[in-house]
């Protein structure tokens, strides 16, 4: 029996966890989802991931959540990351970095060591590019890919990579590299959901970034003046969350029993802002 797997594209501040909190439960029922994979790169105030938001995240029914370059903006994230098995830093970040940058999942919450069905094991690896960053400097994701995925298929036939990069031309290259490599490569780190969902010639499922979750009428995710006026002035502000326009994407990923993709699809769900927090 094939699997249904749902991604929740980057969550971008606390409207992006309300509109988690407001539809995961919905959609889990609607597309009867096996595995909830989650990009939480931006949750904690738009950068980066704070331990309580990653505890509470998984408490809404997220059983991974994959990175990015900000993975480590909070403080309370480095020590968290060891001990936190749903949650992953890219891997091909530093040697010696706390954390892991990929695992085998299984579906139903059980751990590889309860030695579970090969059929019910997921692989989700967490990489990063190199363009579009200027704090950081991660390994070759090109040559880091291969032995990560050698190991892998030990354990899994479903292998399934978040891509984290701005740049949309890396993420298109990446998808051709591992195109037969994977089950599927689904890119984050640029916020806007692409129109280039596919099923590649050797068999990987791909999107070039499948969007962001929170304020869709926003710079980002942050209240558009503050972000404009940085951009005309070039003086550094406080970003703001923005509440207008709320909306949960993803893709939505359908796997063969032998671990090939079947469909991959986009969605997009509006969400109401709650009374209260309108930007007026």
């Amino acid at each position: 029996m094939g699997k249904t797997i749902l991604y929740i594209a980057e969550i971008v501040t606390k409207t992006g966890i309300y509109c988690v909190k407001n539809q995961l439960k919905s959609l889990i029922k609607e597309f009867q989802a096996d595995f909830v994979i989650a990009n939480g790169d931006g949750a904690t105030g738009g950068f980066g991931l704070g331990k309580t938001h990653s505890i509470y995240l998984r408490k809404l029914g997220i059983d991974v959540i994959t990175s990015g370059d900000q993975i480590f903006f909070k403080k309370d994230i480095q020590e968290h990351l060891p001990k936190a098995y749903h949650l992953l830093r890219p891997a091909n970040f530093p040697q010696g970095n706390p954390g892991r940058g990929w695992r085998t999942y299984t579906v139903g919450g059980k751990k590889p060591d309860d030695k579970p069905e090969r059929s019910e094991n997921i692989v989700v690896i967490s990489l990063l590019g190199q363009s579009g960053f200027n704090r950081i400097h991660p390994s070759n994701p090109y040559t880091f890919l291969p032995n990560i995925v050698e190991r892998a298929k030990k354990d899994a036939d479903i292998v399934i990579m978040d891509f984290h990069s701005p740049i949309t031309a890396e993420k298109a290259t990446m998808n051709l590299y591992a195109d037969g490599k994977l089950t599927a490569v689904i890119g984050s780190g640029s916020r806007t959901q692409t129109n280039d969902a596919q099923i590649l010639p050797r068999g990987t499922a791909v999107i070039s970034d499948a969007g962001r979750t929170g304020s869709i009428q926003s710079v980002g995710g942050f209240e558009p003046e503050t972000e404009i006026r940085q951009k005309m002035l070039g003086v550094p502000a406080r970003s703001n969350e923005h509440w207008d326009g709320l909306e949960i994407q993803g893709v939505l990923l359908k796997v063969g029993d032998d671990g090939a993709a079947e469909s991959i699809e986009p969605f997009r769900r509006k969400v109401e802002t709650p009374e209260g927090n309108r930007d007026d």
